[in-house]
């Protein structure tokens, strides 16, 4: 796997709805003692379970940072950012709209497409057959906010697996 790579640099402010808010405001005035986001392309957003309890699996490019039993806002991306370097980086505009309070019940980070089981795919919320599903998945998505990686590096990087269990939805 290639050397890990740092996204989203500006971790200070969020862009919702075309308003830059803070970030640390924003989850303070949710309602409830969120960790952190995950920010869902509109198009896998559909995918998402709408059960309070269901619990499903997130494929992450690498390394998501996320952490057993913290708590994670699951937001919609309205129009996708990129990132280029630290200093050139354009957020995503993300919607509050439907947006699902989770539980992190199990991260793995930094592995390899062959350590990634049936059961993981099974438990997706965007149905995956293989993992050819999964890379293709997986390069589509972030394609888009790491223009300058080619596929192929996009795939050396490996993936994280998140699992998720809902606990509300606003």
């Amino acid at each position: 796997m290639s050397k890990y790579i740092k996204r989203q640099a500006n971790n200070e402010y969020l862009n919702i709805e075309g308003q830059l808010i803070r970030k640390h405001d924003f989850l303070n005035d949710i309602g409830y003692k969120v960790d952190g986001i995950i920010r869902i392309s509109k198009d896998d957003f559909v995918f998402l379970p709408k059960k309070r309890g269901a619990v499903f699996v997130h494929f992450n490019l690498q390394h998501s940072g996320h952490l057993s039993e913290k708590i994670y806002l699951i937001m919609k991306i309205l129009k996708n950012g990129y990132y280029i370097s630290y200093s050139e980086e354009l957020l995503p505009v993300l919607s509050l709209q439907g947006s699902i309070i989770t539980r992190c019940v199990g991260v793995r980070e930094n592995l390899s497409y062959q350590e990634v089981s049936n059961e993981d795919l099974r438990l997706s919320f965007i149905k995956l057959n293989s993992v050819k599903d999964l890379k293709e998945l997986i390069y589509k998505r972030y394609s888009k906010s790491l223009p300058l990686l080619s596929k192929k590096d996009i795939l050396q990087l490996g993936v994280s697996i998140s699992k998720l269990k809902i606990i509300d939805i606003l």
